[in-house]
């Protein structure tokens, strides 16, 4: 988990009509204007005439305007030409869909659990292969670049541990771990690595470089909870047709891809800055979300869990969904993958709820190879029993300002409408909600943020409480 704040971002969709209700060029002065984002760019494909956008600078006061050499971070819109990739490959023979990790990395490669050996390419590409969003033995050192340093060594012992003692599920679940697992095993079959191989094919320097049916890769094969995926995209509903989709975000950058082939349209928006592109770019393409399927929840599983005095984990519903929320860390979505066997998400791990009698009393979480019991000490999960107090807007503007926890990363507080909003370095600002004093807490992780005030009275320092970890901040402004 990440050291300083390990926060859940989920993708917002908006509920908008058609493109026309829209202003892009609004939109980007808003959020320059703000200092929400630093620059923008932004491309509107319409019948093939390309219209470009921007605003913002290229750095700070330096009063160079974006243009089409400004160089963004655009995250996972990568996950795109990996799955292009594979259906190139798969066209020439090189693959199948239905090639295993186990066939590339060969017989003398070992599996913790052998059931990850058996996950096919398709699994990865679309999301289906029942490993976790990041690998468990990630632990990043630069929260601006947390990838760097995971090198092929790091990946290979990542895949060989990967849900040891846990059931495999083959439930969408978003992973950036098997979908980087698939660019580097195409790398291999190719032979000169992802970058080499994917490069022949943009430059045109492999024969015939779209050898495969675009069209195909538009045919959905899974919903995923909202929305569907194909085996390159996400797939959403406007009122002119469909609308095909991917989004990224790095720290500090956020991009957004999509294009409706019903209207020969695409849009695509880079950010520098705080604000996410996706929730703008559907809004753009008049994106309208479907009715999520009604939840059947098994009510039973609720509550809090202690493993000892120091950490637990609460189990609740947040969205229609089961998520477990351990201590000090983000609420995970919970997802069945056997009797009484849930998997996490985002992290390698499940929950294996015990019964006595057919009354749940206890959980296991497995994780690192390892099962640890929790017994069940109450029917509601703790973190639902906090409550936010009432505080006036102007006793809340006491608390903005900056407070840097070491020279890179720093806490920003800012007032919105109606509360106050904390962001970390490298991520969005989620609001924070009064519970007494200058006490505050998040919804979306469990933490704290305790102000503190000097002989004055004034707000002079933050402290963070999550989990085990205290880290003390004083205010620089």
């Amino acid at each position: 988990m990440n050291r300083w704040l390990s926060l859940f971002v989920a993708i917002v969709f908006w509920s908008c009509g058609h493109a026309d209700d829209f202003d892009i060029e609004d939109w980007i002065d808003e959020q320059v204007g703000s200092g929400a984002v630093l620059s923008v760019t932004a491309m509107h494909v319409d019948g093939g005439e390309v219209i470009p956008y921007g605003g913002g600078e290229t750095a700070p006061d330096s009063g160079e305007s974006p243009d089409a050499n400004t160089q963004f971070e655009i995250g996972s819109i990568t996950k795109a030409f990996t799955n292009l990739l594979l259906a190139e490959m798969v066209a020439r023979d090189a693959v199948s869909y239905e090639t295993t990790i186990g066939e590339l990395l060969g017989d003398d490669f070992t599996f913790a659990n052998d059931a990850v050996g058996g996950i096919t390419l398709l699994q990865l590409a679309t999301h289906t292969s029942g490993l976790p969003r990041l690998p468990a033995n990630l632990a990043p050192t630069d929260q601006l670049d947390p990838y760097r340093g995971y090198d092929e060594e790091a990946l290979l012992e990542g895949i060989a541990g990967a849900r040891d003692k846990q059931p495999l599920g083959n439930h969408y679940a978003y992973s950036n771990f098997g979908v980087g697992l698939l660019g580097y095993l195409l790398g291999q079959v190719q032979g000169d690595g992802y970058s080499g191989a994917f490069a022949t094919i943009l430059l045109g320097e492999a024969d015939n470089p779209l050898a495969h049916d675009l069209q195909a890769d538009r045919k959905i094969v899974a919903p995923a909870g909202g929305f569907d995926i194909t085996r390159v995209w996400h797939v959403g509903d406007s009122p002119d047709g469909k609308i095909f989709w991917h989004n990224g975000g790095t720290g500090g950058f956020w991009s957004f891809f999509g294009f409706r082939p019903a209207t020969n349209e695409a849009v695509a928006i880079l950010v520098s800055g705080d604000t996410e592109a996706t929730g703008v770019g559907l809004r753009w393409l008049g994106f309208e979300p479907g009715q999520p399927p009604a939840a059947d929840n098994d009510r039973s599983l609720l509550g809090q869990y202690n493993l000892n005095a120091n950490f637990g984990i609460g189990v609740y519903e947040m969205d229609g969904r089961l998520v477990a929320q351990a201590s000090g860390q983000m609420p995970l979505g919970l997802q069945e993958v056997g009797d009484d066997w849930y998997a996490m998400d985002v992290a390698d791990a499940s929950l294996h709820f015990l019964r006595e009698n057919g009354k749940v009393v206890a959980l296991e979480l497995a994780q690192n190879g390892m099962l640890q019991r929790a017994e069940k000490s109450s029917d509601t999960a703790a973190a639902l029993t906090k409550e936010s107090v009432g505080k006036s807007r102007d006793a809340l503007a006491a608390y903005v300002g900056e407070y840097p926890l070491n020279p890179s990363v720093k806490f920003t507080i800012r007032l919105a409408e109606e509360h106050l909003e904390a962001m970390l370095t490298g991520q969005p600002f989620f609001p924070i909600f009064p519970q007494g004093g200058d006490k505050f807490f998040y919804k979306v992780v469990d933490a704290e943020l305790h102000f503190e005030r000097d002989e004055h009275g004034d707000v002079d320092a933050v402290v963070l409480h999550q989990g085990g970890i205290v880290q003390r901040a004083e205010k620089a402004n």
